[in-house]
């Protein structure tokens, strides 16, 4: 009786798991930035007055990002980001024992790879099906990009607060410089707001 139980538990699993997989949401074109109108209110000397609607930077590729950036964003969001093959299990169970400990909900273990399918693709919602659908994307994430690849992604797609999507328009918003011009202090400010 337990063998038929644990099989048919794990027919269900399969089944669940291949409705999850059919109804992920395509990746193609991943690496290009569909922006939404926004309007910007510059002085005559480029000096940013106002903004409304969504601010988009520009596209910047991985290795034009100052190393101090790429240190801060791993050291904030996910420290095994090139060790682990888009979901950290380690990490997930470093945050469970953590939020135990608390008694509540303190910390994530979501990875770079989690949050980019997360973020571009399904909804914020708590639910089974949306965590499954996020793995599943990250497997696939991983094997279509390169690290260095989705990192560029997350970095030129990620919101900074203030309608700014991507640390190029956030460093233009509070640093009024390119993402590429970025000093240490101003990379570890722009990491931190991802927090």
């Amino acid at each position: 009786i337990l063998g038929t139980g644990l099989m048919a538990a794990g027919a269900l699993f399969l089944l669940m798991m291949v409705y999850f997989a059919i109804t992920l949401p395509n990746i193609d074109g991943l690496d290009k930035i569909k922006k939404q109108p926004g309007i910007t209110i510059k002085t005559q000397d480029g000096m940013v007055l106002t903004s409304y609607g969504d601010v988009y930077g520009e596209f910047i590729e991985y290795e034009d990002f100052p190393k101090s950036l790429i240190h801060a964003v791993l050291a904030t969001e996910d420290r095994r980001f090139f060790e682990h093959s888009g979901i950290d299990f380690w990490g997930i169970a470093r945050a469970m024992v953590v939020n135990v400990q608390a008694g509540r909900f303190v910390q994530g273990g979501s990875t770079i790879t989690q949050q980019v399918a997360k973020n571009i693709f399904l909804t914020p919602d708590r639910t089974l099906r949306r965590k499954v659908q996020e793995m599943l994307l990250a497997f696939m994430l991983e094997a279509r990009y390169s690290k260095e690849e989705i990192m560029a992604i997350y970095l030129n797609r990620v919101y900074l607060g203030a309608g700014n999507y991507g640390v190029d328009a956030a460093a233009r918003r509070y640093f009024d410089k390119s993402a590429t011009d970025l000093k240490l202090v101003e990379s570890a400010v722009l990491a931190g707001l991802l927090t």
